[in-house]
């Protein structure tokens, strides 16, 4: 256990899509398409060989998904689909039990999207929280 993490995760972030539902008679299945699944589980994969441990709550995280700017784009940031949270919510659910031990620990989160000046990845960092570091309250 540590207090503090950061790292960056290498490849192109992947959002993740909505539920998917079939119906099958009486039966209803719902399901995570499989190129979030696949990315989920090469995320968990990546940080059980490679990541720096786990963090216990309460927690900030700060998390930056580092995106391939197409050739023909001349703005400077990604202001279009997919969403942020989108990014997030996958990004969470691959490292949860990992890097966290739930993601009920998370306190705070900060995130953008922004075009990789490198390699495309998500650069994340995961700060433990302490109670003389009590937010404002309105």
């Amino acid at each position: 256990m540590t207090d503090r993490i950061t790292t960056t995760i290498p490849g192109e972030p992947v959002p993740m899509p909505r539920a998917r539902t079939v119906t099958k008679g009486s039966h209803v299945m719902t399901y995570t398409p499989a190129k979030a699944r696949t990315e989920i589980e090469r995320i968990r994969y990546w940080w059980l060989a490679n990541g720096p441990g786990l963090v216990k709550g309460p927690i900030m995280v700060y998390m930056t998904f580092l995106l391939t700017k197409p050739k023909t784009v001349q703005r400077y940031w990604p202001s279009v689909r997919p969403d942020l949270d989108n990014y997030i919510k996958l990004l969470l659910d691959a490292l949860n039990g990992l890097a966290w031990q739930d993601d009920g620990a998370i306190c705070n989160i900060s995130a953008s999207k922004q075009y990789a000046l490198d390699d495309p990845g998500y650069a994340i960092t995961i700060e433990q929280m302490y109670e003389h570091e009590k937010g404002e309250r309105g």
